[in-house]
Protein backbone atom coordinates (compact mmCIF):
# COMPACT_ATOMS: atom_id res chain seq x y z
CA UNK A 1 0.00 0.00 0.00
CA UNK A 2 2.66 2.41 0.80
CA UNK A 3 4.48 1.64 -2.44
CA UNK A 4 1.26 2.43 -4.43
CA UNK A 5 0.93 5.70 -2.40
CA UNK A 6 4.64 6.64 -3.31
CA UNK A 7 4.12 6.02 -6.43
CA UNK A 8 1.05 7.95 -6.80
CA UNK A 9 3.00 11.02 -4.89
CA UNK A 10 5.76 10.88 -7.57
CA UNK A 11 3.48 11.18 -10.54
CA UNK A 12 1.71 14.48 -8.90
CA UNK A 13 4.97 15.39 -8.52
CA UNK A 14 7.13 14.47 -11.47
CA UNK A 15 4.42 16.62 -14.00
CA UNK A 16 5.58 19.76 -11.97
CA UNK A 17 1.81 20.00 -10.55
CA UNK A 18 2.69 19.32 -6.33
CA UNK A 19 5.22 21.98 -6.26
CA UNK A 20 7.95 20.86 -3.88
CA UNK A 21 9.57 23.91 -1.84
CA UNK A 22 11.59 24.58 1.07
CA UNK A 23 12.09 28.25 2.91
CA UNK A 24 15.36 29.20 4.19
CA UNK A 25 16.05 33.26 5.41
CA UNK A 26 19.50 32.48 5.82
CA UNK A 27 19.59 32.76 1.69
CA UNK A 28 18.77 36.51 2.02
CA UNK A 29 22.12 36.99 3.38
CA UNK A 30 23.43 36.13 -0.21
CA UNK A 31 20.62 37.94 -2.09
CA UNK A 32 19.04 34.90 -3.01
CA UNK A 33 15.04 34.49 -2.45
CA UNK A 34 14.37 32.45 0.50
CA UNK A 35 11.78 29.99 -0.95
CA UNK A 36 13.45 27.57 -2.90
CA UNK A 37 11.28 25.39 -5.74
CA UNK A 38 12.72 22.10 -5.57
CA UNK A 39 10.51 20.26 -8.25
CA UNK A 40 11.20 20.43 -11.98
CA UNK A 41 8.77 22.98 -14.16
CA UNK A 42 5.90 21.04 -15.67
CA UNK A 43 5.83 18.85 -18.53
CA UNK A 44 2.54 18.40 -19.10
CA UNK A 45 -0.54 20.56 -18.75
CA UNK A 46 -2.71 20.88 -15.66
CA UNK A 47 -5.82 20.00 -17.53
CA UNK A 48 -4.37 16.84 -18.60
CA UNK A 49 -2.65 15.49 -15.39
CA UNK A 50 -6.02 16.12 -13.49
CA UNK A 51 -7.68 14.23 -16.72
CA UNK A 52 -6.00 10.90 -15.47
CA UNK A 53 -7.24 10.90 -11.65
CA UNK A 54 -11.01 9.96 -11.53
CA UNK A 55 -11.95 11.92 -8.69
CA UNK A 56 -10.97 15.28 -10.56
CA UNK A 57 -12.78 13.66 -13.44
CA UNK A 58 -15.67 13.45 -11.61
CA UNK A 59 -15.82 16.88 -10.01
CA UNK A 60 -15.22 17.90 -13.77
CA UNK A 61 -18.05 16.52 -15.24
CA UNK A 62 -20.23 17.42 -12.21
CA UNK A 63 -19.55 21.25 -12.02
CA UNK A 64 -17.49 22.22 -15.03
CA UNK A 65 -17.16 25.86 -14.51
CA UNK A 66 -15.70 25.38 -10.96
CA UNK A 67 -13.49 22.98 -12.39
CA UNK A 68 -12.01 25.33 -15.32
CA UNK A 69 -11.74 28.37 -12.64
CA UNK A 70 -9.75 25.79 -10.31
CA UNK A 71 -7.38 24.71 -12.66
CA UNK A 72 -6.48 28.41 -13.88
CA UNK A 73 -6.33 29.53 -10.23
CA UNK A 74 -3.88 26.34 -9.66
CA UNK A 75 -2.18 27.18 -12.81
CA UNK A 76 -1.83 31.05 -11.63
CA UNK A 77 -0.47 29.78 -8.02
CA UNK A 78 2.47 27.70 -9.54
CA UNK A 79 3.34 30.74 -11.78
CA UNK A 80 3.51 32.84 -8.92
CA UNK A 81 5.53 30.59 -6.43
CA UNK A 82 8.05 30.09 -9.54
CA UNK A 83 8.43 33.56 -9.55
CA UNK A 84 9.06 34.30 -6.12
CA UNK A 85 11.76 31.71 -6.00
CA UNK A 86 13.17 33.02 -9.16
CA UNK A 87 13.60 36.87 -7.66
CA UNK A 88 16.74 38.04 -6.56
CA UNK A 89 16.17 40.04 -3.08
Amino acid sequence: METCRGLRQQLAVDPGHCPLYRYDPRRREQGLSPLQLDSMAPRISLKDYVSQETRYRMAEKAHPEVSEDLIAEAHARLVHLSGMAARRI
